[in-house]
């Protein structure tokens, strides 16, 4: 058998991929593949199946290639039944598990032949789905295998709905791993991860740890993930919670800036609720002073990350960014009583820090309109002879505000008539 067997497989090397797919039924008639076929059909529990097992371990031992030339049979094969349990129980006759089995053989046949690979790939992950998706090694077994052209039959076959590569109990682990392969093989990755359409929910756990300038692919690709969402809550959380360091990463403020000029007065309410949360004012009778709502914010009273500072943080390096006349974002009303309750309740270290961010906090005389009072307190708040201002009644200020006209009004014709004066008797002297 083996005088038969070995120069056949070391002659073949698998030039029958190359034929067409009509082809393929015919290059698996050599005795190798009779063999295959024999143990597929063969029932699990029939007695005759262990023999042959024996003897493709043994050969296996001679010649590794046998392993992947039985995931090649059983891709070519019309058979549809048997086809799990013939591998499984050709790893166990190697005293092996199926997933190093798999790494081992898979390494080969990359090593022997780059479109026999790509050609298995998608059969893989189809028949071991329990090993093969989601595994970290396999797939960058993958992506540093494939070309363009091989990496866009992927992606089609995904499209398609025929291949499933990722899961989500492994997902952050894979992307950990990730991080420390070569370029090429990142954004082949994220082409596969946008091709399944991987929830961006997956991916931003692992945010706050990927440094700008060691992890730009991971990071370019998340931001541009970013572009395509509308900003929430549970995104903010997780994008502010990135240490802030100016000048040199700009992935918080460049994600800001994009929502910014696509959906301002949603991100405004969301940062400004985020803020306030951060310095939550609990007594609206006494205002706390010093560090006392800071340092609740600060450790944990609020929803959880990010802190205080970081909000702050990422406010100011946003202003920074902004040229003079693109503040409007921060001239929102909620933006505005946000600012206002954070520069109330922060420490003096934070205000003093953050300055240049308090001062777009517009503070004005005159309160926000308050109820209409009746005419009987419109009177009574007049008669007390006070600033409109002080009163929390709108005509109290509408008063205020008449009255302040009217003396501006006195004081430019008394001035007038001095000066109309001073012009005549001058003339008269003369």
């Amino acid at each position: 058998m083996y005088s038969i067997v070995i120069p056949f497989l070391n002659k073949f090397i698998l030039k029958a991929f190359s034929l067409f797919c009509r082809t393929l039924e015919d290059s698996i008639g050599r005795p190798l593949f009779v063999m295959f076929r024999n143990v597929v059909q063969l029932p699990e529990d029939d007695s005759r199946r262990h023999p042959i097992f024996s003897v493709l371990a043994e050969m296996s031992s001679h010649q590794p290639r046998v392993g992947y030339l039985l995931l090649y049979f059983l891709k070519a094969c019309k058979l549809n039944d048997g086809k799990l349990s013939a591998y499984s129980d050709f790893c166990q006759a190697l005293d092996k598990e199926v997933e190093s089995c798999l790494l081992s053989d898979l390494k080969l046949c990359q090593e022997d032949d780059v479109n026999l690979f790509c050609w298995l790939v998608p059969e893989i992950y189809m028949q071991f789905p329990s090993v093969a998706i989601g595994h970290a090694q396999l797939l960058h077994l993958v992506v540093s295998t494939v070309d363009a052209s091989q990496l866009q039959d992927l992606v089609c076959h995904i499209l398609q709905g025929r291949l499933i590569m990722f899961r989500v109990d492994s997902f952050r682990a894979l992307l950990s791993a990730s991080l420390s392969w070569e370029t090429f093989e990142q954004y082949c990755l994220w082409q596969l991860v946008t091709a399944q359409g991987i929830p961006i929910s997956y991916i931003l756990p692992i945010l706050p740890r990927l440094e700008f300038s060691s992890h730009a692919e991971a990071l370019t690709s998340i931001l541009l993930m970013l572009k395509q969402e509308r900003p929430t809550e549970e995104l903010l959380k997780h994008l502010l919670s990135r240490e802030v360091r100016p000048p040199q990463d700009v992935f918080v403020v460049s994600a800001l800036k994009y929502w910014c000029q696509e959906h301002e007065g949603k991100l405004g309410e969301l940062m400004a609720s985020l803020l306030s949360s951060r310095y939550p004012n609990t007594s609206p009778n006494k205002r706390k002073r010093g560090g006392g709502g800071a340092n609740r914010a600060s450790s944990g009273a609020g929803a959880g990350p990010p802190s205080a500072e970081q909000v702050l943080g990422h406010l100011d390096q946003l202003r920074q960014c902004c040229r003079q006349n693109d503040f409007h974002f921060y001239s929102l009303d909620s933006m505005q009583r946000a600012l206002q309750q954070a520069q109330s309740l922060c420490t003096d270290v934070q205000r003093k820090k953050f300055s240049d961010l308090f001062a777009l906090a517009e503070v004005d005389e005159v309160e926000p309109a308050a109820p209409k009072a009746s005419a009987g307190s419109k009177v009574s708040a007049g008669g007390r002879g006070r600033k409109g201002a002080s009163s929390n009644s709108s005509g109290g200020g509408a008063k205020g505000a008449a009255a302040s006209k009217s003396r501006a009004a006195t004081k430019e014709v008394s001035e007038s008539s001095e000066e109309s004066s001073e012009v005549s008797g001058f003339i008269r002297i003369t």
